[in-house]
């Protein structure tokens, strides 16, 4: 009897033979290749899938591990912001460091010419226009100095008619601080804070924590994860991490 590739071989390349022509059991062999055959592409088709889809999660993860600081509220990012700018948490902390001779008040250490009129004791003006000589913008007006007045404004009566060293002093109050730390973040960033190296690190770091409780709780439940998992998850590097735990 001739082979069962001999078999599939004839019946795929002669054109003319039918199923007629062939015994029971040759039919039988070449239905059962071919189910074989099927089979194999249905499996190797849902390997890939589940190759791309194993993928695509891993990826994700991983990208939920990067700091995201455009994704992330005032209110994600504030007691961090307040810990690198003022670590004894002092609310009536006033920083006079200042590479420009300003000066930083309150809790997350709000530079005063975003509350000022007039100038600084070191003779800088506002931020009501843009001062800056590199900036493209110099000499318009700063189009967040007024948000944050027209907030002080809903806060303090009578705010427009207080001195700068009275405006100053409303910096002190910790609600009121906030809410113009809210108003810079939402709309600079962390730009206005020379910690903002620290901040980010300090984020960056809390998100790892927090992917390290997720995996050791998922553990504790069964389901252990792999060292690439780990890996691609916390940022950290594998070939580091193999060498490590073979001693």
């Amino acid at each position: 009897m001739p082979g069962l590739l001999d078999l599939v071989s004839k019946y795929e390349s002669e054109a003319d033979t039918t199923l007629a022509e062939l015994s029971a059991l040759e039919r039988l062999l070449i239905d059962e290749e071919q189910r074989r055959k099927e089979e194999e592409e249905e499996r190797l088709r849902l390997q890939k899938i589940a190759a791309e889809e194993e993928a695509q999660r891993k990826a994700d993860e991983a990208e939920a591990a990067k700091l995201n600081i455009e994704e992330m509220s005032w209110e994600d990012i504030r007691d961090v912001v307040s810990m690198k700018e003022n670590a004894a948490q002092d609310p009536n902390a006033v920083n006079d460091k200042n590479n420009d001779g300003s000066k930083d008040f309150g809790m997350v250490q709000v530079n005063e010419r975003w509350v000022n009129k007039g100038l600084t004791s070191s003779g800088l003006p506002s931020f009501e226009f843009n001062n800056d000589p590199k900036s493209q913008y110099f000499g318009q007006p700063d189009t967040v100095y007024p948000k944050v007045q027209e907030y002080m404004s809903e806060k303090i009566p009578n705010w427009n008619m207080m001195s700068d060293e009275f405006r100053r002093q409303t910096m002190f109050d910790p609600e009121i601080n906030y809410g113009v730390g809210e108003i810079l973040y939402n709309n600079r960033g962390l730009a206005p804070w020379s910690t903002r190296a620290e901040i980010k690190e300090e984020l960056q770091t809390n998100i790892r924590s927090d992917i390290v409780d997720s995996l050791v709780n998922n553990s504790m439940l069964g389901s252990a994860p792999k060292l690439e998992d780990i890996v691609s998850r916390i940022n950290l590097d594998s070939s580091a991490i193999s060498e490590n735990l073979l001693f």
